[in-house]
């Protein structure tokens, strides 16, 4: 019953616990770059969960589950009383491996959304269009251009 309570009942479970994380999470990249440096550790939280989940947990249930029935371990995915709800074998372990599993897996995906925007957003802001009219003077805040000592802003004269 470990591989089938973890699967079938626990992944999910995990699974919806980690989309209403998630977003607690992905905070970390919508600040300024020093401040993401300062908030690692939400985001190293799922992906640590999922390689607990899937390495500490799902690979030990796999093999236990094919010593319980005797078979080899490719023979334990697919069949065998680790399946069965009839046998209560390894039930705990396979829900503590669904639901750890199904929380880092939802979570790393909120993160890889979260830095694919934050990396669009970087890239929108060092773009900056001003638009003038002829004869007038725009400032603009680029590291590029010569600056004017009292400040970060580049005055340019359009003709």
């Amino acid at each position: 019953m470990g591989l089938g309570i973890s699967i079938f009942i626990a992944l999910p479970v995990g699974a919806v616990v980690g989309c209403c994380l998630g977003p607690c999470a992905t905070k970390a990249f919508e600040a300024s770059p020093l401040k993401r440096q300062c908030c690692s550790f939400r985001t190293l939280l799922f992906p640590s969960l999922l390689a607990i989940g899937v390495l500490g947990l799902f690979v030990p249930l796999f093999v236990l589950c094919a010593r319980y029935d005797g078979v080899s371990v490719s023979t334990a995915l697919t069949e065998g009383a680790c399946w069965s709800t009839g046998v209560q074998a390894y039930t705990g372990l396979g829900f503590a491996a669904g639901i750890i599993t199904g929380i880092g897996l939802t979570g790393c995906v909120w993160l890889l959304i979260a830095l694919l925007r934050s990396r669009a957003a970087d890239k929108d802001q060092s773009l900056q269009v001003v638009d003038v009219e002829q004869g007038s003077e725009a400032i603009v805040n680029d590291s590029d251009c010569e600056q004017d000592s009292n400040n970060n802003n580049t005055t340019i004269t359009v003709s």
